[in-house]
């Protein structure tokens, strides 16, 4: 399918380069050219996410985008001059085709490399020739925002000082989401992602970042919205209209703030779990927050709602879902603490060998008795702890709020506690195994330790991708901590008793 695409890109790059006009026409449903290819985030790189290890690969694949003039006027001598810059490519490009027949992965990523880069170049001709930003919403931003509903006049007064449950209907209304009808490709490429598509157009047009659409909404109202990071930030950084894009206020009265409550779009995305895509949304919404004026978190959209107050309403769903996962995660993990715990403090009352008359461990002299008694307190201390951690976590209230700091903290404590105690209790074991038996060969030693920590190896491979995720919030408490603290406070302490 790759090559296929690559061949059809080349062959409309072929065709718009020999007949400009073909660019400018519409189909039967009235979209460009560009508006297509800002519908299809396959076609592009940052629309198609890879892990870790296939993002190496593609960034060690040579590149099969050069500038079509340059390879005119250097054709001739490319066939002759292995030295010159598309030489080099061309020898590169060999090398990785004679690993692909071996690794057929490195074959797809390379076929993914083509599709990408034909679909840039055709979406760079295209860019120069679309001008649709320059249909902006000319209504004037005044930075007003609404209160509400006031007592002012007619049927408004009635639902103010109506009855409680009419007041409370009225507030339950939310206005229907706002579509992206007959958009620019600038918009339609934010929303679904295409990076390529929008960095273009903003380094040859700055000045489209200002479009509005007919609906009122920005391009920071549709990155917002479409949980769009990389455009968000891109955006962010352009200062002068930032200040004016930060007071936008769409047609269903949605500041910026309203767009990161709005669910219509929510895509979890790679986060494992609910307690993490709640986080991350909290984290959002916090995000927002500081760029908008503070008296815009008043504006009451045309449902009568604030941004807070949506967010809350719109996300109750995934709160549940959160409390359910969080409290069912601490229950279960809190039992294999405390079966850890149970089991390190059996065992400090039949340690390995038995005990002599006088009451002393009979391998007490023994250098891995050392290392026993170490591994099965660090079990103990490390299991009870995790225990304590998961139990706090039981018994707090589950507020919205708690979701973005305190509770993921409480959580990668545990998680640290916990795998600790695993590895601490099978090296423990190991140590047992070895002093029983009487072990004197290297390698029999090192084979037990190896298999003892197959379960912790096991363990730390299911957890790792939840403990790496609220790894995140655990260092930035650290940061915090360290901010509070004086750089030479231990240091003044040591001298000041010395």
């Amino acid at each position: 399918m790759d090559n296929v695409w690559v061949s059809r890109t080349e062959t409309a790059l072929w065709l718009l380069k020999n007949d400009e006009i073909l660019g400018d026409l519409l189909d039967n449903k009235g979209r460009s050219c560009l508006q297509l290819l800002a519908n299809m985030p396959s076609a592009f790189k940052s629309g198609y996410p890879m892990d870790k290890f296939k993002s190496f690969i593609y960034f060690c694949l040579p590149s099969n985008e050069h500038d079509a003039d340059k390879v005119d006027q250097t054709n001739l001598r490319q066939r002759n001059d292995l030295e010159s810059g598309q030489g080099k490519n061309h020898l590169l490009l060999s090398c990785s085709l004679s690993f692909s027949r071996g690794w057929p992965i490195i074959g797809s990523i390379q076929n993914q490399k083509k599709k990408y880069e034909s679909s840039w170049k055709l979406a760079k001709l295209l860019i120069k020739k679309d001008k649709s930003w320059k249909n902006t919403d000319i209504k004037p931003d005044i930075g007003i925002i609404s209160f509400g509903e006031t007592e002012g006049s007619g049927s408004e007064k009635k639902i103010v000082l109506g009855k409680k449950e009419d007041k409370e209907e009225k507030d339950d209304i939310i206005p229907p989401p706002l579509f992206l009808t007959n958009a620019t490709p600038l918009l339609i490429a934010t929303s679904t992602g295409i990076e390529e598509i929008v960095n273009g157009i903003l380094d040859e047009y700055p000045q489209a970042v200002e479009h509005v659409s007919d609906q009122g909404l920005s391009i920071m109202h549709v990155a917002i919205r479409h949980r769009q990071g990389n455009i968000f930030e891109r955006v962010r950084k352009m200062k002068i209209p930032m200040a004016r894009l930060v007071r936008r206020i769409d047609d269903n009265g949605y500041t910026l703030l309203h767009h990161v409550a709005d669910m219509t779009h929510y895509s979890s995305g790679n986060l494992p779990n609910p307690a993490l895509q709640l986080q991350d949304e909290l984290k959002w919404f916090e995000r927002v927050r500081k760029l908008i004026p503070s008296h815009y978190v008043m504006n009451h959209s045309k449902g009568g709602q604030t941004a807070p107050d949506f967010f809350e309403k719109s996300h109750a769903y995934l709160l549940q879902e959160a409390q359910n996962w969080l409290k069912r995660t601490s229950e279960s993990c809190s039992v294999i603490a405390v079966l850890i715990a149970t089991v390190a403090f059996t065992v400090a009352y039949t340690v390995p060998g038995g005990f002599d008359s006088t009451g002393l461990p009979i391998l007490h002299h023994h250098p891995f008795f050392v290392v026993f008694t170490i591994t099965d307190v660090l079990a103990l201390v490390s299991s009870l702890t995790s225990v304590v951690m998961f139990i706090s976590i039981l018994t707090s209230p589950f507020r919205l709020q708690d979701f973005r700091k305190s509770l993921p903290r409480k959580l990668s404590l545990a998680f640290t506690f916990l795998f600790l105690s695993v590895a601490a209790t099978m090296m423990a074991f190991s140590t047992t195994v070895i002093l029983i038996v009487r072990l004197q060969k290297r390698w029999t030693t090192t084979l037990i330790y190896g298999v003892a920590f197959v379960p912790v190896t096991l363990f730390a491979l299911l957890q790792f991708p939840v403990y790496v995720a609220f790894m995140g919030t655990a260092k930035q408490s650290l940061s915090i901590m360290k901010k509070a603290l004086p750089r030479n406070f231990l240091r003044e302490m040591i001298g000041k008793n010395q």
